[in-house]
């Protein structure tokens, strides 16, 4: 199987051949072939595209582009956005009782096309969730189509106990 046969979203019959003494063609096998989704843009992507955006062209040639975004770093990982309860739930266990950071970046691009990007670091301590305390926010909807670091922001002071900012 070739690099090329799995780069378009599809299905794909597999079949393996094995020689002789005792080889012979499988039975076919069929796969779901999925395109994983674009990495989320920075910043500096975003509001380099929002400059050519029919609203901002329309602003005129002296507008300032700000962008922003705010990811959650555990680990080595970098928490999804949680799309559904199973994911806002899976999130909200991982930070359970745990340290993470939470890293905003903010850009912005003057009319002269002079960039500016600065990023704040902050490091927050989750208290040890129950389901309860999980499956009660989850219930309020506040979760809903927001990143990670919204549900920390969101629930900050009911579910922290120590916040270490670090400053721009």
């Amino acid at each position: 199987i070739t690099a090329a046969d799995v780069a378009a979203a599809g299905s794909a019959a597999v079949t393996v051949f094995t020689p002789t003494p005792g080889g012979g063609l499988s039975a076919a096998l069929t796969f779901t072939i999925t395109v994983p989704p674009p990495p989320n843009p920075t910043p500096e992507e975003k509001a380099k595209a929002a400059i050519h955006a029919p609203q901002v062209q329309a602003l005129g040639s002296g507008v300032f582009i700000l962008a922003a975004d705010t990811v959650v770093g555990l680990g080595r990982r970098v928490l999804p956005k949680a799309e559904t309860r199973k994911e806002a739930y899976a999130c909200l266990t991982l930070l359970s009782g745990r340290s993470h950071w939470v890293y905003s970046t903010v850009c912005i691009i003057a009319p002269n096309g002079q960039k500016t990007t600065r990023c704040c670091e902050t490091k927050v301590r989750f208290k040890r969730l129950s389901r309860e305390d999980i499956e009660s926010y989850l219930k309020s909807d506040e979760w809903r189509e927001k990143v990670a670091d919204s549900i920390v922001s969101a629930i900050d002071n009911y579910f922290t106990n120590q916040v270490a900012h670090m400053p721009m």
